[in-house]
């Protein structure tokens, strides 16, 4: 099976969220092709706002962990994570938000106890 996110990405990138979304849900179904994994969604989002060169990557890498926290609402990590994220785009309360709904899913998160400690 292909990692639904290899095509979600590139469609992200080159036509847009919104093409993107439609992509992810037109693929999304055919579970006998395409798979689709928290870690992969993650990971995508973390190349986007690190790596990716493009002028948008923070808002692309945004979009990315937000339909994360949507796909997978009982991980604490994808809270985490967008938190994180959040955190390193400047948007504060936003991330206290994230990192509060990590927290009361997983309460022993060494991580997400330190970084609310520090937004705070």
């Amino acid at each position: 099976k292909k990692a639904l996110v290899q095509d979600y990405g590139i469609t992200l990138v080159e036509k847009g969220v919104d093409a993107a979304f439609c992509k992810l849900i037109e693929l999304k179904s055919d579970t006998l092709h395409y798979v689709i994994s928290e870690e992969d969604i993650n990971t995508l989002g973390g190349q986007l706002f690190y790596y990716y060169k493009g002028s948008n990557h923070k808002e692309l890498a945004l979009e990315v962990f937000k339909l994360n926290v949507l796909l997978y609402p009982n991980s604490y990590n994808t809270y985490d994570s967008y938190g994180e994220i959040l955190r390193e785009y400047g948007k504060f309360e936003e991330a206290i938000s994230m990192y509060k709904k990590s927290l009361e899913l997983n309460p022993e998160s060494e991580s997400g106890k330190k970084a609310l400690k520090e937004l705070k």
